[in-house]
């Protein structure tokens, strides 16, 4: 029997019920020790007296952020946590970080989820841990745990691939829309990917943090050439692999076809044009911005070959007021919109500039810093140039 563990990370300050729990808040290590204690006293309890001959394997895949998809640095903690108390104390499991290799005998896997929050003043980052056992077949969930965690010493550093990754999953973003809230992210991924899918691309992920981009483009060709890989994320590791090695013009059809995805299945350009604080400025992370001019390009081809008209929408953190919050976010739409004249040179009469300020925010913690960049964004969205001169 293949099982999933789901871990969600939320932030204690949004969650109503943080206010009347008792439990008091724990450093990150015992919280995750403890949950993942009492997994495997819900697998046990599960599978009752069903046993055999063979070791059963458990793969702990990597947690990702519940609001934009990426992985951080923390991620490898929580599993170096989980695979040191699997050794301490469950010698009947084999633990392994999910791989090609561990998916095709994992009988068990534990992923999660992580949404970061902060208090008003953020300065403190406080979390609500919760994790379920499901079982992968009927999708039935068999056991639950929770904590409250404080640690100031989490590393929420992107991880390579998703530092580097020029685009954003809309994906995050629309089931706020539709819900009005976030989490449980995680288990989307796994109707979206198969397991060996999803562990070419953890594999992937890992070869692209060493800089072996060889290896790593090699796993996503792979992973893009399976039934459930022409994704954003998939197709997005083709595009850096392609632009690390120096093969421009593979890179360039890639980006097109992720723009091309992004339209049809999102109804928007998925590019992340990130800014600094209170600025039109971009944000400046390791050279980002020096690519903004290449993507700006991709983009004005793109639709020189459509009729659309483009709806330019900018967006602001909340730290603000929220009068200037909107401003601002116009003041960035006009920016991207500007800058777009040069692959685009009737950009102008095919385009309009709106800011929504802070009410469309990813993030939401307000801290200013590059764990709520998204928040500061512009975002590109087709519309028929009829419904744009009515002003909709």
């Amino acid at each position: 029997m293949a099982l999933i563990a789901v871990f969600s990370l939320l932030p204690l300050l949004e969650c109503p019920a943080a206010t009347t729990t008792n439990q008091p808040p724990q450093t990150f290590e015992p919280a995750i020790r403890s949950i993942f204690n009492k997994l495997i006293d819900d697998v046990r309890i599960d599978l009752g007296n069903t046993s055999g001959p063979e070791e059963m394997v458990i793969a702990l895949d990597l947690f990702s952020d519940e609001d934009t998809g990426e992985i951080h640095l923390v991620s490898q903690r929580i599993q170096s946590v989980m695979l040191d108390e699997a050794t301490r104390r469950f010698f009947d499991f084999r633990v392994a970080r999910l791989t090609l290799e561990e998916s095709r005998h994992a009988d068990y896997l534990i992923s999660g989820s992580i949404h970061l929050g902060a208090t008003e003043t953020g300065d403190v980052i406080i979390y609500r841990v919760s994790a379920e056992v499901i079982d992968a077949w009927n999708m039935n969930t068999i056991g639950a745990a929770q904590k409250w965690v404080s640690d100031p010493d989490l590393d929420y550093s992107p991880m390579a691939l998703y530092h580097d990754n020029p685009f954003f999953d809309p994906a995050y973003i629309h089931r706020k829309e539709v819900t009005g809230e976030v989490g449980d992210i995680g288990l989307t991924s796994y109707r979206i990917y198969s397991m060996e899918t999803l562990a070419l691309i953890r594999d992937a992920t890992a070869a692209y943090e060493r800089k072996n981009y060889q290896t790593a483009h090699g796993l996503f060709a792979k992973a893009a050439a399976r039934t459930d890989g022409q994704t954003l994320l998939i197709l997005t590791g083709l595009y850096l692999t392609n632009l690390r090695r120096g093969r421009i013009t593979e890179a360039d059809e890639t980006f097109a076809r992720i723009i091309d995805i992004g339209v049809k299945n999102y109804g928007m350009i998925t590019v992340r044009f990130l800014f600094q604080k209170n600025s039109v400025d971009f944000w400046d992370s390791q050279g980002t911005t020096a690519r903004y001019g290449a993507w700006l390009g991709r983009i004005g081809e793109y639709f020189n070959q459509r009729e659309d008209c483009l709806r330019i929408v900018g967006h602001s953190s909340n730290s603000g007021p929220e009068p200037w919050n909107k401003q601002l976010s116009v003041l960035r739409a006009e920016k991207i919109r500007s800058l777009l004249r040069v692959s685009l040179p009737r950009v102008k009469a095919r385009s309009v500039a709106v800011g929504k300020g802070s009410s469309e925010n990813v993030v939401g913690i307000g801290t200013d810093y590059e764990r709520d960049a998204l928040d500061r964004r512009v975002e590109l969205i087709p519309v028929p140039c009829k419904q744009m001169r009515k002003g909709k």
